[in-house]
């Protein structure tokens, strides 16, 4: 296995997109298919990016194909951890929008009474004008 099919390996592991990839290290989706694809050489730098971007992947797996994936304590279980984290964070979130619709609603109806009261306001305080300016006269 070359070291672009394991590159390649560890992707469909984690999930991970090229897009998602291009993105977190600031070079395009092409670039990052190239690598997957084996059309570049990978290169040091290319090395250390996709160690940097995965901690718990094993160096010497990435580059020699020796050992295990992932380093002990690491690796697709900590996807998997991270993954309950980022759903349950997901499930708030949603809570928390729906919420804040309901609360936009609120406030709109809100608002639109407070138009309602201020014409009626507006229109008494008229009235009073307009009975203050018949008493004077």
């Amino acid at each position: 296995m070359s070291l672009n099919q394991r590159f390649n390996k560890v992707l469909e592991t984690t999930g991970t997109s090229q897009t998602k990839l291009a993105k977190a290290w600031g070079v395009t989706k092409q670039q990052v298919n190239n690598l997957a694809r084996g059309t570049n050489p990978v290169g040091l730098k290319i090395v250390k990016q996709i160690l940097d971007y995965w901690p718990s992947l094993n160096a010497n797996w990435l580059i020699n194909g020796i050992g295990e994936m992932w380093l002990k304590r690491g690796g697709l279980e900590k996807v998997n951890e991270d993954a309950g984290s980022y759903i349950s964070k997901d499930k708030e979130l949603e809570r928390i929008r729906n919420e804040n619709i309901g609360l936009l609603k609120e406030i709109n109806k809100i608002h639109k009474k407070n138009l309602e009261l201020s014409e009626k306001f507006q229109k008494l305080y008229e009235k009073l004008l307009e009975e203050k300016e018949k008493k004077e006269c």
